[in-house]
């Protein structure tokens, strides 16, 4: 996120769309932005660990029963797949609702100052 040497903004000028390389966190128009990049970057991987484990818990048995049922893949996707996996998904809501309040740490270390709070009138 640097903008001089960041890989984001070197990654661009290899493509050479220079135009677009900025200071990500310099900026207060994209910051919060940049911020919920870093936080969604950050918990991916566990998010899709946490579903592939889900999935792996679904019965084999219950997909080829749909299977002979002559169920299609979106009938299997929205009336199998994705009801088992509602108590992985509200678990996962639940980690990133506690998570989110966890940002603070990731604007210290991203900005170097903490958020800046008006004194009372």
């Amino acid at each position: 996120m640097d903008p001089n040497v960041g890989a984001i903004n070197e990654a661009l000028r290899f493509l050479h769309l220079d135009f677009l390389a900025q200071s990500w966190l310099g900026d207060p128009h994209i910051a919060l932005y940049s911020i919920c990049a870093i936080n969604i970057f950050e918990w991916m991987g566990f998010s899709m660990i946490i579903y592939y484990a889900g999935l792996m818990s679904i019965s084999d048995d219950i997909y080829e029963a749909a299977k002979i049922d002559g169920c299609g893949f979106w009938n299997t996707l929205f009336r199998i797949t994705i009801p088992n996996l509602s108590g992985t998904t509200n678990t996962l809501i639940l980690l990133g609702i506690v998570g989110s309040l966890k940002t603070f740490d990731i604007v210290i270390q991203t900005t170097g100052a903490a958020l800046a709070v008006p004194p009372n009138s």
